[in-house]
């Protein structure tokens, strides 16, 4: 199984060697956007998390292509655009005829007015890898295991037969089978370039949008979406941690939709879609650049009150959430300090 820094290699290789490609960086979208010296077409990828899925580990890149744009030439931004999906199209090509396999290839249009102003494309991809099966392939000394051993086999029979009446670990087990996974639904809200794999991205959008079928952390489809009641703008004024130690990767927190402070003090998201049957945890994020930015979100009569500057960690979190009739939960979000509104991430899991 080729390791993250032969993954790394290749992906280097390629797009290094690709003759459109005149700047390529490997690191975070920060340190892409705050360097001075890119060329274009210019390729950022961002290594965002690793998770292992029965006998395949999964790992998920961010890949931002861009292109400088010209003002004077209104379909610069449309052209951009193309010619980054061309060079991303033909990155997957590469990586077919390499035998990687990619599970997920989604790809999110953009345009960055900071500090070039450019459009492209964020290619969202999973790489799904068999994990190793060889045991000599470890790098551990020889364990020797005595199946005979009094403490190891005495303390198997006591859990494993706790009752005469079959009431003991068996039940359990069952029990446990029986129990279906709940996949949270993941939303960064974003200007369409600080985008993160595995996540819903959704770009600013006006009153009155609806976004549905968005996808859960299993990668199924789901009927949940979310409905605008206002016109908001984005802000890439989130606080980060550096390393994606905060309560969500650093690309989620950089972000966000919502009201500047002399737009409105408090603006509502409504979810749809979900099932009139269940119920719901919905945590929401505020973050802002402020000493002290105190946000109250609002569900049905329950009420949180987050500070939001320099928040990397504390959520407004809901349980027992129940739909209305609709199958709709509606969230208002206020601010308290007379600073903007913001929202950077929501995240919707049944119960």
């Amino acid at each position: 199984m080729p390791s993250l820094n032969k993954i790394r290699k290749d992906i280097g290789d390629f797009f290094n060697s690709h003759y459109q490609v005149h700047s390529y960086f490997y690191g975070s979208i920060d340190d892409y956007v705050a360097k001075s010296d890119k060329e274009y077409f210019s390729v950022n990828v961002e290594f965002n998390s690793a998770n292992v899925s029965g006998k395949y580990i999964n790992y998920q890149f961010s890949i931002t292509v861009a292109d400088l744009m010209d003002l004077n030439y209104p379909e610069s931004e449309h052209d951009g655009v193309s010619d980054c999906v061309l060079i991303a199209n033909d990155f997957l090509a590469y990586l077919t005829s390499v035998d990687y396999t990619y599970t997920s290839a989604n790809m999110q249009p953009f345009r960055e007015d900071m500090p070039d102003i450019t459009a492209g494309i964020v290619l969202g991809l999973t790489l799904q890898l068999p994990l190793s099966s060889n045991e000599c392939a470890i790098p551990m000394t020889t364990i020797t295991s005595n199946p005979g051993n009094d403490d190891g086999g005495n303390d198997g029979g006591d859990t494993g037969g706790s009752g005469d009446d079959g009431s003991g670990g068996d039940d359990s087990g069952e029990d446990g089978g029986d129990t279906e996974p709940k996949y949270a639904v993941e939303i960064n809200f974003n200007n369409g370039y600080y985008q993160q794999a595995g996540w819903n991205n959704v770009k600013d959008i006006t009153s009155g949008d609806e976004i549905t079928g968005l996808v859960n952390t299993n990668g199924d489809t789901t009927t949940i979406g979310i409905r605008n009641n206002y016109t908001l703008a984005y802000a890439v004024t989130g606080v980060t941690t550096g390393d994606n130690s905060g309560v969500y990767p650093d690309t989620v927190l950089k972000c966000s939709i919502g009201f500047l402070k002399w737009q409105g003090t408090s603006f509502t998201i409504t979810i749809i879609g979900l099932d009139t049957n269940s119920t719901y945890k919905i945590d929401t994020l505020s973050n802002t650049a402020d000493a002290s930015n105190n946000v109250r979100t609002t569900i049905g009569t329950s009420q949180v009150t987050v500070d939001a500057g320099n928040n990397t960690s504390n959520l407004a979190t809901f349980t027992g959430v129940t739909p209305d009739e609709n199958g709709e939960v509606l969230v208002t979000l206020e601010n308290l300090s007379s600073l903007a509104t913001t929202l950077n991430a929501m995240v919707i899991t049944p119960e």
